[in-house]
């Protein structure tokens, strides 16, 4: 399900920091995203840095992703480093099936990608 607007199918794996600068494949830097890096919310977040910075789908380099918020699924929430997503409320409640989903997710062998 793509993290940012709930969609199933043609999903790519996206790094909220990039690779190039450092975004690591761990569960608080990786999310989810309908389309490419060109088409979809992928596509979006990629063209579209400043807005996706202040949803938290970009994180800049000198920033840790884990302590970036990121409106998952319309939520504000901080995704940690075990796979977890805590929401604002600060409970660190899990959603059904997300912990599994996003360590699934970050543990994807790492892709050829031209970004």
């Amino acid at each position: 399900m793509c993290e940012r607007c709930g969609r199933h199918g043609g999903l790519t794996l996206h790094h909220r920091r990039k690779k190039s600068q450092g975004g690591q494949f761990t569960p608080a830097n990786c999310v989810m995203l309908c389309g490419s890096g060109t088409t979809g919310d992928h596509g979006w977040v990629e063209g579209n840095p400043n807005d996706a910075e202040w949803e938290g789908f970009h994180v800049r380099p000198w920033r840790d992703p884990a302590a970036a918020a990121v409106k998952y699924r319309g939520r504000w929430v901080f995704l940690t480093e075990d796979g977890k997503v805590e929401y604002e409320s600060g409970r660190g409640e899990l959603a059904p099936g997300d912990g599994e989903l996003r360590r699934a997710a970050a543990e994807m062998p790492p892709q050829d990608e031209t970004r």
